[in-house]
């Protein structure tokens, strides 16, 4: 009996199981090598000043003696990043939305992830700190910071498709060919 042009249930099966496990398993290869290299996004990380104890409601400013007034994003830099992948583009923004200004409002020190508030003699709502939003840029744990690594792990997805491509057509023309 020729039996070329039909698969059997269990190659059907087969071949189904392995394409749900690959399309389950791709989002997180792809977002595991965005993490290797690529900086990731972080915006509204939050710090409360007036819970920091670095500004006073009361007295309408911030206390710029006090080393809590030096606030540390959630991803800092740390390690080899310190050096070799610091945060960039930092804007601070307050409760209104509205960006505070560098060197006036604040200073930030992109290595270390440290923002420094000061007084404003720019005219900044000083009431208007609390609570203060950072968005920036910064280097996941496991970013390439070699740009020859992250060149290759820009392939792992690629070859995650491949695999499932050869796969199914492994099995599906090996099923469909055979007597």
């Amino acid at each position: 009996m020729d039996r070329k042009g039909q698969m059997t249930l269990g190659t059907i099966v087969l071949v189904m199981m392995g394409i749900f496990v690959c399309l389950a398993i791709l989002p997180q290869i792809f977002n595991t090598q965005h993490q290797l290299t690529n900086k990731l996004s972080q915006t509204n990380d939050t710090a409360n000043l007036t819970a920091l104890e670095c500004y006073t409601a009361g007295e309408g400013q911030v206390n710029t003696s006090s080393a809590n007034c030096n606030v540390s994003v959630t991803n800092a830099p740390s390690g080899w990043k310190i050096a070799d992948c610091p945060l960039d583009t930092l804007v601070v923004k307050n409760s209104s939305g509205d960006a505070l200004t560098l060197t006036t409002d604040y200073t930030v020190n992109l290595s270390t992830g440290v923002v420094a508030f000061k007084n404003s003699s720019g005219g900044a709502n000083v009431s208007a700190y609390d609570p203060v939003y950072f968005d920036y840029n910064y280097c996941a744990d496991g970013y390439n910071k070699d740009s020859g690594s992250r060149g290759i792990a820009r392939t792992i997805g690629l070859f995650a498709v491949l695999a499932m491509v050869i796969f199914v057509g492994y099995y599906g023309l090996k099923n469909w060919m055979s007597k």
